[in-house]
């Protein structure tokens, strides 16, 4: 009992001290990143979440300076950020009137997520922001452009690359 509580205090004790000793510094020490996507049904009645490349993203500190990065083709965004002195972020993008998948059009809505940055997430050095746009069907094209099939799991392994990704930028960074 008394190894076992000898350890669980030297581990305590361990972080405590490393959490203690981070520096607050000017210079960038995190990222925030994620993925802008929307979701929208199929004609066989599937949900799809389809990533959105080219979309300007908005990253909004606590004290109002904003910075904009755009998305890859895969809706991945990344961007560094100072976490030792601003602990809250807004993350926003605006609407895109017409956004063609197949033979429909969606009206995408702008929307913003906000973030607080963790204890966790300085440890690691990132932070991820997903962004769902809300959606809505707004015309069809009069000609067949063929049909979607279900990209549930290629944009699950997007969504996991751009993860990893993230985290290895924080590290790099």
């Amino acid at each position: 009992m008394k190894k076992a509580l000898f350890a669980l205090f030297t581990a305590f004790f361990m972080v405590f001290i490393t959490l203690g000793t981070m520096t607050v510094s000017a210079e960038p020490n995190g990222t925030l990143y994620g993925t802008v996507f929307f979701d929208y049904e199929n004609d066989w009645g599937d949900v799809i979440t389809q990533p959105i490349g080219g979309v300007v993203v908005t990253i909004t500190r606590s004290d109002g300076d904003t910075r904009t990065v755009v998305t890859d083709a895969n809706g991945y965004y990344s961007h560094t950020v100072n976490f030792a002195l601003y602990e809250s972020y807004t993350v926003s993008v605006p609407s895109i009137p017409e956004y063609g998948i197949g033979e429909k059009t969606y009206k995408l809505y702008g929307t913003s997520e906000g973030a607080t940055i963790r204890p966790i997430d300085k440890v690691w050095g990132a932070k991820q922001v997903l962004i769902n746009m809300p959606a809505k069907e707004v015309q069809s094209v009069g000609k067949e452009t063929g049909k979607i099939m279900s990209q549930n799991i290629f944009f699950r392994t997007i969504l996991l690359r751009n993860m990893v990704k993230g985290l290895l930028e924080s590290f790099i960074n």
